[in-house]
This record gives C-alpha cells, sequence and structure tokens, in this order.
C-alpha cells in the first residue's frame, strides 16, 4: 500500500512539471491561492525563461508552497509576490508578503515545523534558508541553492 501512495505522488508530482516550466507551475500555485484566499499573488523569472531539472525544482516549488501556506493562515496580507531569480552564485526564491509580520518566537526554534522543513528542504540540496521578519511590514523567505547543485552535472 505505502509503495502504491508513493508512486502515484511520484507521478502525479512528476506529471506537472513535464508540462510546465518551474515560473508556470509557480504561477499556477500562486493563482489557486489567490482565488481561494483573496490574496493578490505575483510571480517574477529573472530571466524570464528560468528553469531547473529535479529534484531542484520541486524542492524550490514546495518550499513556495509552504511559504505560500504562512502566507495565508498567518499573516493577514493582501499582496504576496514571488521571485525566482539566477544569481552569479546560483539560484535565489523569495517570496515577499505586505502583512503584519510574524511572532518572532515563532520563527525561531522548532516550534515553526514548516519553517524547518523549508530549511531541511534547502539544506538537503546545498542551499540556505532565511526567514527576514521586519516588524510591521510582512515576512520575506529567501532561499538560495548554488548552481548548478551538488547533486547534478
Amino acid at each position: 500500500m505505502t509503495e502504491t501512495v508513493r508512486g502515484l505522488a511520484k507521478s502525479l508530482r512528476t506529471a506537472v512539471f513535464d508540462y510546465q516550466s518551474l515560473p508556470d507551475a509557480l504561477q499556477s500555485l500562486l493563482g489557486d491561492y489567490g482565488q481561494s484566499s483573496k490574496i493578490t499573488c505575483r510571480v517574477k523569472a529573472h530571466p524570464p525563461d528560468l528553469d531547473v531539472q529535479n529534484p531542484l525544482k520541486t524542492v524550490i516549488y514546495r518550499i513556495a508552497q509552504e511559504a505560500m501556506t504562512n502566507v495565508v493562515r498567518h499573516s493577514g496580507a493582501s499582496r504576496c509576490d514571488v521571485e525566482l531569480r539566477r544569481t552569479a552564485k546560483g539560484i535565489e526564491l523569495r517570496v515577499t508578503d505586505n502583512g503584519s509580520g510574524a511572532d518572532p518566537s515563532r520563527l525561531e526554534g522548532t516550534e515553526s515545523l514548516g519553517i524547518v522543513g523549508m530549511k531541511e528542504r534547502a539544506a538537503a540540496l546545498g542551499g540556505e534558508l532565511r526567514v527576514d521578519n521586519p516588524r510591521g511590514r510582512g515576512v520575506r523567505v529567501t532561499a538560495r541553492f548554488p548552481w548548478p547543485p551538488a547533486n547534478q552535472s
């Protein structure tokens, strides 16, 4: 039974990425969040045709998904921006909202399992994740990954 569920989950994940670039998959994800939450969501990719392969593609998508879940559940935001860019050092994902910010105690330690999970996903591919919480000005989640990833050629 477990193997059947894993196989189904893997095929669903692969199907999304077989037909969409990462920016397009993120746009679809944000469209779903925007419709259900009334938060205006925007994706920007620099360069516009930026795309990466698995496993990095899945990790970036899942980090964006968790960050957006946090925006919807906790921020009180009306807007969320997702930026994906290639930098001189690698690939960067940034999710920023205009909400009220987060309780700093929830961002530290292991209380926020979502943040811990995002950090673990990033670290698994040699990346890092940072959460910035300027008082009263929303939250910014930034994930940075080396390019090419350590486990890809």
